[in-house]
């Protein structure tokens, strides 16, 4: 009741109530909430008004319930009515996570194919995009890999898979680094032998893999040459800091590589064991 949650609230100095936007969340008062707990209709009513007005030309999507308000959902739900948006609450982190608040969600390819109906390990359906995240979890600026789920405003990781964003990063970096630079960085360092004069061939050197590979590669020692299948996308690999860019059509006759490294596959990955030196390796990768 009413008394009860004015109660709550008392023990909870920094109880926050936010209606999530497009822009950014509309973060209410204490004296907001105590004028919902009296259910005082035509306060709320203006309330509602105000925040449709913050809000603009942002959709207002739900009502969200953040910090101590998880137990007084009332609150939330007395606004949710005026406005006709439904109530989300923050998920519950089991034994070995945390909560991140996401600020930024990145887009892989794998998230495509799932879009698609076209990746080999589907999920269950219905199922929320995102195994890639930066944002905010206990007063810290993170990155991490959530097991899915990750295009959300809140999502709970395991705690082993959070890293520290670095301060000069932002969130839209964090959320873009984790997989593709890890993906170039494990094979190219624990898998192959790569230093001063080796030659690395980046199939793909376009892409979020691929330009992460280019970047590892020179950071190695190592002379990167790259494909590409436009002039375009060559330009890109270029940009990464690929000493050479071919074409698919081309490589086979012109490099002579130590370390192939290949998230194409088909006639590309079968033609990559042509130009390797004597005890190259091709690391196949998706």
């Amino acid at each position: 009741d009413a008394r009860a949650a004015k109660e709550l609230l008392s023990r909870h100095e920094s109880a926050q109530l936010s209606v999530p936007g497009e822009a950014g969340p509309v973060t209410l008062s204490r004296t907001d909430f105590e004028a919902l707990v009296d259910d005082d209709l035509r306060r709320v009513t203006d309330l509602a008004g105000r925040v449709v007005d913050q809000a603009g030309q942002d959709p207002l999507r739900g009502v969200h319930l953040v910090g101590g308000t998880s137990r007084i959902p009332r609150v939330a739900a007395l606004l949710s009515s005026v406005l006709n948006l439904p109530v989300h609450q923050d998920p519950e982190p089991e034994a070995g996570q945390i909560v991140v608040r996401v600020r930024a969600a990145g887009v892989n390819f794998a998230d495509v194919l799932v879009r698609q109906g076209r990746y080999p390990q589907p999920p269950e359906l219905p199922t929320v995009p995102g195994s890639e995240v930066a944002g905010e979890a206990d007063g810290r600026r993170v990155m991490a890999l959530p097991r899915g789920g990750g295009y959300a405003e809140a999502i709970a990781v395991d705690e082993s898979l959070v890293v520290p964003l670095p301060d000069g990063a932002s969130f839209e970096e964090g959320a873009g680094f984790l997989l593709t630079y890890l993906t170039a960085w494990i094979p190219l360092t624990r898998q192959v032998r790569v230093g001063d004069g080796s030659v690395v061939l980046v199939h793909a050197g376009s892409g979020g893999v691929g330009s992460a590979a280019i970047q590892v590669a020179k950071h190695l020692g190592a002379r990167a040459v790259a494909t590409a299948s436009t002039e375009e996308k060559r330009a890109v690999a270029l940009e990464q800091g690929a000493d050479e860019v071919l074409g698919y059509d081309e490589f086979a006759e012109k490099v002579r590589a130590d370390v192939v490294l290949d998230p194409v596959g088909g006639e590309v990955f079968t033609q990559s064991f042509g130009v390797l030196n004597p005890l190259g390796t091709v690391v196949a990768i998706g």
